[in-house]
């Protein structure tokens, strides 16, 4: 079982078993980005799970002032685990900081946290080489356990365009509102641009891919996020 249930985060059992399973692919001598490690959930999940030699790079604002929002991890010297949320008996040990992800992770020697708002900080590192010719294969991989496995799988991005190919269902929010179906049906020009109440074009490359281009910015408001 290669994760640790202990560290608080919102990132449940089931959800670190996919993980596992991921991270099982990365061959030897391989290196991932994790974005948003928070505690470091699932973090130690990646680390526990990745064949020897895999670097595990972490990186997060851990700062929180600007991310205010914790799990309701159980506390205290006699804190029982929750499975879902983890258990702490740090003094603010639930708070998504760089000394406790250090504290959680600190059995991980593969791991190496980076603090920062990527990609405002990181405008050095190759990030073409890191994220894009790695997207296709990550949502192509899991399109395929979905199929093997026969289980769903949620998907949340800014970016919807490197993901549609591989969706099933699409679920845009805005402004209190949802639009849900099939990709084809959601993704239209007038659909969205009614939801986001701008303009919004959908266009359609010469592979018949959709493209959608002209969507604002979403407002900077959290309810929470990934571990």
């Amino acid at each position: 079982m290669p994760y640790n249930l202990d560290i608080p985060g919102w990132m449940p059992e089931a959800e670190l078993k996919i993980l596992e399973r991921l991270a099982r692919t990365i061959p030897a001598g391989g290196a991932m980005v994790e974005v948003g490690p928070f505690c470091g959930r699932s973090s130690w999940c990646w680390s526990k799970t990745v064949e020897p030699g895999v670097s595990v790079t972490c990186i997060d604002i851990w700062d929180p002032v600007e991310h205010p929002f914790s799990p309701p991890a159980k506390t205290g010297d006699d804190a029982v685990v929750d499975e879902d949320f983890g258990k702490t008996s740090r003094h603010q040990g639930d708070w998504g900081t760089r000394e406790n992800f250090d504290h959680y992770t600190r059995d991980c020697p593969n791991i190496t946290a980076v603090k920062g708002h990527s990609p405002d900080d990181f405008r050095d590192w190759p990030l073409d080489s890191l994220d894009l010719p790695n997207q296709a294969a990550v949502t192509a991989l899991v399109q395929r356990i979905c199929r093997t496995e026969n289980v769903a799988v949620l998907l949340v991005a800014h970016d919807v365009n490197p993901l549609l190919p591989y969706l099933d269902q699409v679920i845009y929010l805005a402004g209190g509102r949802a639009l849900q179906g099939a990709v084809e049906d959601v993704i239209t020009g007038p659909k969205l641009s009614e939801l986001y109440g701008v303009e919004i074009e959908v266009l359609r490359a010469r592979d018949g891919r959709l493209v959608v281009v002209g969507q604002p910015e979403a407002p900077h408001v959290h309810g929470h996020r990934h571990d």
